[in-house]
Parts: structure tokens; sequence; C-alpha cells
């Protein structure tokens, strides 16, 4: 028997109790968008990763972030099959802050730190799930877009996130906090374009609310 699996007996056996070292159930990383297509819903996977992103402010003012999370219980000597349901875990909450910004002066209107539900998508021991964080909900992209005033260009907003939830034996562990850079602009993705002859302006298949990562419109 392992050393988290012996954890999570004695925390079971106590009531209860919190985990926070980010080891047992971590966030790897954002994953990869795949290609959206009209006829097909986006299939995101683990094992692919990308950093960064975009959030233009004439857009939906949101920002879900596609993770993977990794349950790393799983006892060595079943590595990952026939492992115990009791420590499947459920992220139940997101924690999310503003770290840093690129406006002069900064965020002081934004709250420190909101907790908002998550996605409750469940991760089985020794196995990993992408799971969507709400980076960026309405009301805080307002306030970026509020902050933010009139600008060209790109300003970064640096997000601090922090996945909490349990084990189905009602264990407490919580990821590590993860930091995650948006770039913000106004207006760059929902521009359209002016088409050359011959080719059609067209609104484009995205995974995420208009306003994230890509442009809205194309030229075919």
């Amino acid at each position: 028997m392992n050393a988290k699996r012996i954890l999570a007996l004695l925390c079971l056996a106590a009531a209860g109790c919190g985990a926070n070292d980010g080891s047992s159930i971590q966030v790897v990383g954002r994953v990869a968008t795949p290609t959206a297509s009209a006829n097909t819903a986006c299939t995101f996977a683990t094992g692919t990763y990308t950093s960064g992103g975009i959030l233009d402010l004439q857009g939906a003012l949101t920002y879900l972030l596609p993770v993977e999370v990794d349950n790393n219980m799983a006892d060595p000597g079943t590595n990952g099959t026939g492992s115990p349901a009791a420590l499947t875990w459920t992220a139940e909450k997101v924690r999310t802050r503003i770290v840093s910004t690129g406006f002069t002066p900064q965020l002081l209107t934004v709250p420190a730190e909101s907790i908002m539900p998550a996605d409750t998508t469940s991760v089985k021991e020794g196995t990993k799930q992408v799971l969507f964080v709400p980076l960026v909900q309405p009301a805080l992209g307002a306030q970026i877009k509020a902050a933010a005033g009139s600008f060209s260009g790109f300003k970064t907003v640096e997000i601090g996130y922090q996945l909490l939830g349990r084990t189905a034996d009602d264990g407490t562990h919580d990821t590590a906090e993860k930091f995650y850079s948006i770039e913000i602009c106004d207006g760059c993705l929902l521009a359209q374009p002016t088409c050359a002859t011959g080719k059609t302006l067209t609104r484009a298949p995205s995974c995420f609310d208009p306003g994230q990562d890509q442009s809205l419109y194309v030229c075919q």
C-alpha cells in the first residue's frame, strides 16, 4: 500500500482532512483546442497542450479554460486498473484571482478572489480527464473591460486558479494554484475582414463563445 493510499485512509478515519500538496490531484496544463467544425462537437483530449490565450472585449466577455487534471492516487500495484472507486475525485468549486494586469492603474475594483461552481466531471483514480475552468465570467469580463478603457494592441491579464474537490470517500483534495495569461484586445477577433474577389465572409465555427482565442469571421 503506497503512502497516498495510507493518507487517504487516515483522512477517512479522522472524518476527513485536507490535502493541498498539488500532487495527488494535479492540473497538468491547458489542453490544445481541436479544430472546430460546424457539423461536429469539439472533442478535447488529454496529452496535447498549449499556453496563453486571447480575449476580445467586444465579444462575450467569457474565457473557458480546458485543462488536463490527473488523479495520481493510483496504487502502483494496479496501474490504475481495478482501483477502488473511493479515490475517484470530483471538483466542487473553482477559486480564481487576478494576479496582475497590464493596465495602469491596476484593477483595484476587481475582487481579490472569487469562488464559483466547477466542472463536476469525475476523475477516477490513476486516470486523467479534461475539465473546463470558468476563468473569466461575464461579471469579471465586464470589470476588465471597464478598467481597460479605450486602447489599441494588447494588454495582459494573469489569473490564478485552483480546483477544490473531494474524493468519493469524502477526503478533501485541492489542486495547487496554477496561473494563466490572457492577452486582452479590443476588437481584434471580432473584426470583419475584407474578402478578396471570389471569397465570401463566413462566420467561423468555434469551440468557445465569440471573443475567445480565434477570429469570428473568415473568408472562404
